[in-house]
């Protein structure tokens, strides 16, 4: 060998540089890949060391899986350091292999200010701390959960579980969700949910306030909804149909009925909406509604409601505007609670000014309007504000508004709020 050594050094001397060169290339190519082995054979024999410390710890403990057919064992060490005991319950099915992975996301505020006509004067407030939990089951199952934790007026907190759904994609012309949501009445319902760092204003329009806080509308619903994409090149159209259980207007009830429906019926709902090529950020839309209230005592009411908006967001402009109709028919008499709001926001760097003006007409012979609204009639409010993204996940909103409503005398709101993402 050592013969051979010297031999083949002194042909190295002599031999070409190029061909020299392509051979110790080789050379480290291959003591490369003997590395590469060793390190695979190593991971290898440290999972096999770990199932076999697991096969032992079930023996110790008595636990045998007689039942496991061969064909089913695993393949590899890995696979038999993942298999399942016998023993089944929650921890056992946490570590028995591949499982949902939970995407958390958190969403809060803190404001001050003072709300209108309240006793109390001007304060430091906890908004809504939202947990916004998702979880794909599969590449067409998924599942959210929208649980917000908010102060009340007395002070104490409460946990609210806003959104509960599981969805199932079909395609895109076709999505199923079953649980509780947002109703698809209007945009903003829709477009913004419970975390106020999404929306450019401190507050939702008053039409679209929930149902905890004095709003009108049905906002939640609970049962089934299909949507996605229909026919028409270039069109963007949508559609949604909601079938669920409506809201309770009943004194002293719940309004959202997670479990019992206190109506007579079914709440349905259909919304159509189209974001044409030609018209890049703008998205036209409608919506209607129908549910029948009945509890004991009062003569049913057929509600509808009707809803249309044209949205405009694209580049540095955000463009609100929409209108709602209620309609409520009782014992042959009818009576109307129209709606609607316009908000203009203009981004400048970090910095976005905006302006909103809304109203709602609760009319005081409206048998919903009566139970709902702390003052029924004509409620008008004009706004100004403006939004600083001091970071990425984190902005300061400073608003001042006028609000005038029918028999009660106007009302300045000035609001500063830190809304932010986690």
């Amino acid at each position: 060998m050592l013969a051979a050594a010297l031999s083949c050094d002194a042909d190295a001397q002599t031999m070409d540089p190029a061909v020299l060169s392509q051979l110790l290339d080789r050379l480290q190519a291959v003591e490369k890949r003997l590395m590469d082995s060793e390190g695979a054979l190593q991971k290898t024999t440290a999972e096999l060391a770990e199932a076999t410390a697991r096969i032992r710890a079930l023996e110790s403990r008595g636990i045998t899986e007689p039942s496991i057919p061969a064909a089913a064992l695993p393949a590899t060490p890995q696979e038999a350091a993942n298999l399942p005991s016998a023993v089944h319950d929650h921890d056992a099915m946490a570590g028995a292999g591949p499982a949902p992975k939970l995407t958390i996301r958190g969403f809060g505020d803190v404001r001050f200010g003072k709300e209108a006509y309240e006793k109390s004067g001007t304060s430091f407030a906890l908004g809504q701390m939202d947990l916004y939990i998702a979880s794909k089951l599969s590449d067409h199952t998924s599942v959210l959960m929208e649980t917000v934790f908010e102060a009340g007026r007395d002070n104490g907190m409460s946990v609210d579980i806003e959104r509960f759904l599981i969805q199932q994609r079909v395609n895109r012309y076709l999505k199923f969700d079953a649980g509780r949501n947002h109703t698809a009445i209007g945009y903003y319902n829709t477009a913004f949910h419970h975390g106020s760092w999404f929306q450019t204003a401190t507050a939702r329009p008053f039409l679209f306030a929930f149902e905890d806080e004095g709003g009108l509308l049905p906002v939640h619903t609970i049962g089934l909804r299909a949507s996605g994409e229909l026919p028409g090149q270039g069109l963007g159209l949508q559609y949604t149909l909601e079938l669920g259980n409506g809201r309770s207007y009943q004194p002293g009830t719940v309004g959202v009925q997670n479990r019992v429906g206190a109506s007579s019926g079914k709440s349905f709902n259909i919304a159509l909406s189209t974001s044409p090529d030609t018209l890049p950020g703008l998205q036209i839309g409608g919506s209607a509604y129908h549910e029948t209230l009945k509890w004991t005592g009062l003569q049913s009411i057929d509600q509808q409601i009707y809803s249309g908006f044209a949205v405009y967001e694209r580049g540095r402009v955000e463009f609100l505007n929409e209108a709602v109709l209620m309609r409520h028919s009782q014992g042959g008499r009818t009576t109307t609670v129209p709606g609607g709001y316009s908000q203009f926001a203009y981004r400048l760097g970090a910095w976005s000014p905006y302006g909103r003006v809304e109203y709602i007409n609760g009319n005081r012979s409206d048998p919903v309007a009566q139970l709902v609204l702390q003052h029924p009639g004509l409620r008008r409010q004009f706004s100004g504000g403006l939004r600083f993204d001091f970071n990425e996940f984190a902005a300061f909103k400073l608003q001042y508004g006028r609000l005038i409503q029918t028999s009660v005398p106007p009302a300045n709101l000035a609001m500063a709020q830190l809304a932010f993402t986690f």
